[in-house]
């Protein structure tokens, strides 16, 4: 029904040393970063952009899990999109 389009200039998969300290800090700042918001985004899907937006501007990127792999995603303007469609 709804569907949220996320803007990136680049997708990389996560390789296994990346999920060491520098890789495994990156992670934790953007989970951190995503928490603050959490309140918000559980209220309004909209504050998930305020979120994303934090996280582009501090350098970091953002990261996406599936059940095979994760991916690092490095966000490009305006990060998001929502797309909502009628019934």
């Amino acid at each position: 029904r709804d569907h949220v389009f996320v803007y990136a200039s680049k997708v990389v998969p996560v390789e296994q040393q990346s999920q060491y300290s520098r890789g495994k800090r990156q992670y934790l700042r953007y989970l951190r970063i995503m928490f603050l918001f959490l309140e918000e985004i559980s209220r309004h899907l909209s504050f998930v952009r305020a979120g994303l937006l934090v996280t582009w501007k501090m350098g970091l990127p953002c990261f996406m899990h599936t059940p095979d792999r994760d991916y690092k995603v490095f966000l490009a303007p305006p990060f998001l999109n929502y797309c909502y469609l009628p019934l």
